[in-house]
């Protein structure tokens, strides 16, 4: 909705890479879920880094564009208590 500022965008993709940091350190999957996780966890640093300002895609594109990362997870992993973002 465009209403983030800066400093949202910001501190959501210092959250976005924490948790990214997090979810690779914690990653013991079977080969075939890493082969569709890797693609997720790269979609969602691209998106930090346009959030910060790091690429040619502006804050709120890339905000989008992890909404969309996170999203595709419950396309490829059964994760009960996992709800999409909306």
């Amino acid at each position: 909705m465009g209403t983030l500022t800066p400093a949202d965008y910001q501190a959501l993709a210092t959250t976005v890479d924490a948790q990214v940091a997090t979810i690779v350190a914690e990653c013991k999957h079977e080969p075939e879920a890493n082969a569709n996780l890797h693609p997720i966890v790269a979609e969602l640093l691209a998106g930090a880094e346009a959030m910060q300002g790091k690429s040619v895609s502006k804050p709120v594109a890339g905000a989008l564009h992890t909404v969309q990362a996170v999203n595709r997870y419950g396309q490829y992993f059964d994760h009960p208590e996992w709800q999409a973002l909306r």
